[in-house]
């Protein structure tokens, strides 16, 4: 017998437009995971907000994350299939982004039951990384380090870069990391703050889709 499997993105779509779980869409998805619906999300948060934001829905189902570079166990609180980038393609994506004054948040998963470490280079950050940075602080599941990269034995360990800055410089930066073989490059206009420009790199193939 064919079963369907339920998934849904969370913001702008679950969420709510305050970025929170309603009472009534947590009751609604524990009722129908506690009645064995197969239901789940995908997104491109980071277990370090969507574990605690779900935490009422009562899902059994590994959830999407990070645009589908990992998925999220629920129940064993870890990461499962994690897709990271080649270490041969990490050293090149340090290469373009060393000469750019726009500086990436780089996360690096030592560990699939430990804590995402998220390392920033830059000497000081911006309004909009302040912000970035304000929001994901102290959280259990995600440890961000200021003023800092990660060691050379974590080359392995990378999952995401995510850089913010200037529209203009943005592009820039990701037309040059087009060019790379061995990842996935996104780049658009935050949509919140279309003056901000948003670059994210994954592994070859990531996507929610897929995943």
């Amino acid at each position: 017998m064919s079963r369907t499997l339920y998934v849904t993105d969370l913001d702008g779509t679950f969420l709510a437009p305050d970025a929170t779980v309603s009472d009534e869409s947590a009751r609604i998805m524990r009722r129908l995971a506690d009645s064995g619906v197969m239901v789940t999300c995908a997104t491109a948060r980071t277990a370090a907000t969507v574990d605690p934001l779900l935490h009422r829905c009562g899902l059994t189902m590994p959830g999407v994350v990070m645009t589908g570079a990992a998925y999220w166990d629920f129940v064993n609180k870890a990461y499962r299939d994690v897709k990271f980038i080649a270490p041969e393609v990490v050293r090149e994506i340090d290469e373009i982004f060393a000469g750019e004054s726009i500086k990436p948040f780089v996360y690096t998963l030592p560990d699939a039951g430990a804590p995402l470490q998220v390392f920033h280079a830059g000497r000081t950050l911006t309004g909009a990384e302040n912000d970035f940075v304000k929001q994901r602080d102290r959280l259990p599941l995600k440890r961000i380090h200021l003023n800092a990269v990660p060691g050379a034995d974590s080359a392995a360990s990378h999952i995401l870069y995510f850089a913010m800055g200037d529209p203009d410089v943005a592009s820039r930066i990701a037309e040059r990391l087009y060019a790379l073989p061995g990842c996935y490059i996104s780049n658009y206009r935050d949509t919140y703050d279309p003056s901000l420009g948003l670059i994210e790199v994954f592994a070859d193939k990531v996507d929610k889709a897929s995943a």
